[in-house]
């Protein structure tokens, strides 16, 4: 879906912005619910497995791994809340004024590329453009005297 939205996103089609608001809320939903399972779930039961092994090992290597156990599981939430702040940076990016305005600026980006001929503009176009009119007075003036306009 990332993907998908990714490059739609790269040629300005508003679905894709649509998606990618899709994949945030999916996304931090789905955090949320690994953060809150492993708060009230996971951890309580770990922790009490974690205590009752550290009351009957003796201090060791196998003391270090309870510990290193332990501080892998806060490492996971800490890991875990840091891959949150992707989706809502992208929701802060795709909610920001300038980028609406940029979306809507894009009034065909959605419709299909076989509708083309109901868009064409068939009114007959002026070859010259205004910068061609605009310049020949400026070649007139700079342009050198010809023979014969001299005495």
């Amino acid at each position: 879906m990332l993907l998908t939205a990714g490059m739609g996103l790269l040629s300005m089609r508003n679905w894709a912005r649509s998606l990618s608001f899709v994949y945030a809320g999916i996304s931090i939903l789905m955090k949320l619910f690994t953060l809150v399972f492993f708060l009230f779930v996971t951890w309580p039961v770990m922790s009490a497995f974690l205590e009752a092994e550290a009351k009957v090992t003796p201090p060791g290597p196998a003391m270090t791994q309870i510990t290193v156990a332990k501080a892998s599981a806060i490492g996971g939430v800490i890991f875990n809340v840091v891959l949150m702040a992707y989706p809502i940076i992208v929701l802060f990016v795709l909610l920001n004024p300038s980028v609406r305005r940029a979306f809507a600026a894009q009034p065909g980006a959605d419709r299909d590329d076989d509708d083309d001929d109901r868009y064409e503009d068939d009114r007959p176009r002026n070859r010259t453009s205004r910068r061609d009119d605009d310049d020949d007075d400026d070649d007139r003036r700079r342009a050198p005297p010809s023979d014969q306009y001299r005495s």
